[in-house]
């Protein structure tokens, strides 16, 4: 364990913070939206935030050569109740647009760039094949996350930190509505993920 590398990469709202809280309890300095001695839990835009390219192996993030990486995440429903509240991503429509969105007309949507965001980014983290570490399913993830990183057979129980009023209470219809295809890519996700059939 002493040396050991480990990144946990999610979105917005996935539980880095927690996660990096957990591990600490572990023993291992998992640093959030940072490196740590032991690596960093933290959305991937912390690492490349001005391009397509995703750091999603455990091969040279910025330098950095992961011994263990995860797919951090929670039910994408959950994360988006508070997701638009906290991030615009107005300037980045061209990101969307290379990914095959187009802004919509009229004023920005901060519920559909969301969507937009979310959908894209855990779609290219299925793509990757890491492995989940759901941190709203953690009894049944952490003896696979222990067995790696070789810490204790139980998780240390802590209190969820940054917990916000929802901005919203989507349902998939909801979503459904705001964008198909985008609400397509995230199911997929989801049913992936064990969060939908």
């Amino acid at each position: 364990m002493p040396g050991m590398l480990v990144a946990f990469l999610g979105v917005p709202r996935s539980g880095t913070q927690w996660t990096s809280d957990v591990m600490k309890a572990c023993g291992l300095d998992v640093g959030h939206e940072r490196m740590g001695k032991n690596g960093t839990s933290c959305g991937f835009a912390v690492w490349q935030p001005h391009t397509d390219e995703l750091p999603l192996t455990n091969q040279d993030i910025r330098g950095v050569t992961f011994d263990h990486t995860f797919h951090l995440c929670r039910d994408p429903l959950a994360t988006l109740r508070t997701f638009p509240e906290i991030i615009q991503w107005d300037e980045r429509s061209s990101w969307f647009r290379r990914h095959g969105f187009h802004p919509p007309d009229g004023p920005w949507d901060p519920k559909l760039a969301a969507l937009r965001y979310l959908a894209i980014t855990r779609q290219k983290l299925l793509d990757a094949h890491l492995p989940l570490f759901r941190v709203d399913k953690v009894k049944l993830d952490w003896p696979r996350i222990s067995k790696a990183l070789g810490l204790p057979d139980e998780p240390p129980r802590l209190p969820r930190r940054n917990s916000r009023p929802p901005f919203w209470t989507p349902t998939w219809q909801d979503l459904n509505d705001l964008d198909e295809h985008a609400t397509k890519l995230l199911k997929t996700f989801a049913s992936r993920a064990g969060y939908c059939s």
